[in-house]
């Protein structure tokens, strides 16, 4: 019997499976993409945000990830969020940055918060929050996704385990000792930094931060001619890095997470799981 891969909330249409193959649906399939037009001119996008001294965007004129796409760009970026989505960070990231699995170069780090949706789900259990937010998702019944789009964070798993993904969440007793804060905080910050400059804002590192709401971001270059806009890049950095320091590994948790919405199973158990769900309303 083979063991076609199927998506935990995605009902797979009746379809043949051929010996050996395994059935992604084509809109889940990684496509090829123009960064910032051919690998030349996003370098020198790239090396054009480092010397610039400013820039602001609100997702009306200007859509956030606009400034934000080069320091993905560059391969090597720290992300601090405020909102616990990693669907849509994933997501986000192989969307932008091509081939991310196989580029030897590439350093993606990414500290979440945790947001206010679930910090009640995270408090009061005496597990470290890594844990915590682990077995938040899991219990969940069906994991909620932004949008469709959100759904190719399951192909980021290979890149996590190669270390080009490098995920942690913030830890309040970390933060006691990193930050010297003296009671549990949350973090809520949002900043975006390479070697390139910093970005800082009310935008999180999501699908509806970087594209959607109205918000405000703002980035200085690192090696822009103005002295006060190199000196809040490098503030943007080290504050950053300070989070980072706060925060706790969450590479496993978050390959468990991907790994349970795809798993093995017969096309016979698929149909029966999807007629109980149906019964079940």
């Amino acid at each position: 019997m083979h063991l076609p891969l199927r998506l935990n909330f995605f009902n797979a249409p009746d379809e043949d499976w051929g010996e050996g193959m395994v059935w992604v649906p084509d809109w889940l399939k990684p496509r090829a993409r123009r960064i910032v037009g051919s690998h030349s001119t996003a370098m020198e996008s790239v090396e054009a945000v480092g010397r610039e001294t400013y820039a602001s965007a609100t997702n009306a004129a200007r859509p956030v990830i606009e400034i934000v796409r080069p320091h993905l760009a560059s391969g090597k970026c720290l992300i601090v969020t405020g909102y616990q989505d990693f669907f849509s960070s994933l997501s986000i990231i192989l969307h932008e940055i091509r081939d991310i699995s196989a580029r030897d170069d590439a350093h993606v780090r990414i500290a979440f918060g945790v947001d206010t949706g679930n910090a009640r789900g995270f408090s009061g259990r005496g597990k470290p929050v890594a844990e915590a937010a682990r077995d938040y998702f899991l219990s969940q019944n069906g994991l909620a996704v932004e949008d469709a789009a959100d759904l190719k964070a399951i192909l980021a798993a290979d890149a996590i385990r190669a270390g080009r993904i490098d995920l942690r969440i913030f830890d309040p007793t970390r933060a006691r000792e990193v930050m010297g804060v003296k009671d549990d905080r949350r973090l809520h910050a949002k900043i975006v930094v390479s070697e390139h400059g910093g970005i800082s804002g009310s935008a999180n590192f999501s699908r509806a931060g970087l594209y959607r709401n109205i918000e405000f971001a703002d980035a200085f270059g690192g090696d822009a001619d103005d002295a006060a806009a190199r000196e809040a890049a490098k503030v943007r950095k080290s504050v950053a890095e300070q989070i980072w320091s706060a925060s706790a590994d969450w590479n496993a948790e978050a390959l468990e997470i991907l790994e349970a919405l795809l798993r093995p199973v017969c096309p016979e158990d698929a149909v029966a799981e999807g007629r109980a769900m149906s019964r079940n309303g």
